[in-house]
């Protein structure tokens, strides 16, 4: 069966008629906005009901290679409940309950069931992570709507950021952050205290972690648990010796990094110094080495657009010239900021870039492994690009 997604569209989708029935969407495509009519289909017009729509029958019955409404669970600043990174909140949680009932709940089942019977919901059909697969093709977690143990328990302590990233939601009119209140975390450290040994902690933000003026506090509750902690941040700003202290302690840390060139850096990512980043990563492991402990495992996390894509085997050599892996991330399309440098998907470009594109991601982690470090394509969207390339068939 050959797959449909946002660069796949269905065979009897009609284009012209879809944009001439909505000229707001056509004005979209022809500003960049959008990739196409069919594009906008999936992320709102089905749901929309929009008119100009010729198919006589639903896109072909598909769902996404995902695990997480399963595995994984995501705490909001306000205590919402997240399946995904990508998925808004489907429950709040209020502390003294527990997650297993929240887990097994309405909301969290017919998500699960969703997927298992591709019926996908707007956010997964529009998720930009997640290979599209047939329906005998999912992954082996996915084979009723019942939740399974906790491989992952992601913590937002804030959604406020340091920076002003182009690309991010951050950037856009009108978005508010927020911090994590200090009275929610020993509430939140007793609930991760209660998760099996083999759950990974993840300490992180939609903004930057160490942006809340308590991070610290929270950290060292979750350290004190003695289980698997991971962080992300930015290292875009100078630490004092407390953070550095709590840096050194963590098992790992990715750090949100997209090019070893600087000029790039300021021009997208805004206020980042790459000198900064590095500096501050020799100053964790001085700190863990000093106080006779081993460092921690540093990865980076990579956001590949049209821009960056060119420099990833250099930010590849500059990754294996830290001992860091690399974690590398499809951009998700928000509107353009006015007056900056903006970025578009590499699905957006020609044929001919996004081969070059593939070319360069290949490079870049073919350099990282040759080197005994880990690179990670999350949701192998590397084959969709292939596809929308032609590279490979669209049945794959």
């Amino acid at each position: 069966m050959e797959l449909w997604s946002e660069t796949t569209p269905h065979p009897k989708w009609d284009e012209e008629q879809y944009l001439s029935a909505n000229p707001d969407v056509a004005s979209s495509v022809a500003a960049g906005r959008l990739r196409s009519g069919w594009q906008h289909y999936l992320r709102h017009g089905l749901d929309e009901s929009r008119p100009g729509v010729s198919l006589t029958e639903p896109p072909p019955i598909a769902s996404r290679y995902c695990s997480d409404p399963w595995r994984y669970l995501e705490i909001t600043p306000n205590m919402g409940l997240r399946p995904c990174c990508n998925y808004k909140e489907l429950e709040h949680w209020e502390p003294g309950e527990g997650l297993d009932v929240k887990r097994s709940g309405e909301a969290f089942r017919a998500l699960r069931a969703s997927l298992v019977q591709g019926q996908m919901t707007s956010f997964c059909r529009k998720c930009h992570m997640q290979e599209m697969v047939t329906l005998d093709n999912l992954h082996p977690d996915c084979q009723s709507d019942a939740a399974l143990p906790l491989t992952t328990l992601r913590i937002d302590i804030s959604t406020a950021c340091n920076l002003r990233c182009v690309y991010c939601a951050v950037s856009q009119p009108g978005y508010q952050g927020e911090h994590m209140p200090v009275e929610s975390f020993d509430a939140i450290a007793e609930l991760a205290s209660r998760t099996d040994e083999t759950c990974t902690i993840w300490l992180n933000g939609h903004g930057e972690t160490t942006f809340h003026p308590q991070w610290t506090h929270l950290a060292k509750r979750l350290l004190g648990l003695r289980r698997q902690l991971y962080l992300t941040t930015n290292l875009a700003k100078r630490l004092n010796e407390e953070e550095l202290d709590c840096l050194s302690r963590v098992s790992l840390i990715q750090v949100s990094l997209d090019s070893a060139d600087s000029v790039l850096l300021k021009r997208v990512r805004k206020h980042v110094s790459l000198t900064t980043v590095l500096e501050n990563i020799n100053a964790i492991r001085q700190t863990a080495w000093q106080d006779g402990r081993e460092s921690p495992a540093f990865d980076f996390s990579c956001v590949v657009y049209d821009l960056s894509a060119p420099g990833l085997p250099d930010l590849a050599r500059l990754a294996v010239s830290f001992s860091a892996g690399i974690t590398f991330w499809q951009l998700v399309s928000y509107s353009d900021v006015p007056g900056d440098t903006n970025v578009r998907p590499i699905t957006d470009l020609s044929k001919a870039e996004i081969s070059s594109a593939v070319e360069q991601l290949r490079e870049a982690c073919r350099i990282v492994r040759a080197a005994g470090l880990t690179a990670t394509i999350e949701g192998h969207f590397d084959r969709e690009w292939e596809r929308v390339a032609g590279l490979i068939a669209h049945s794959q």
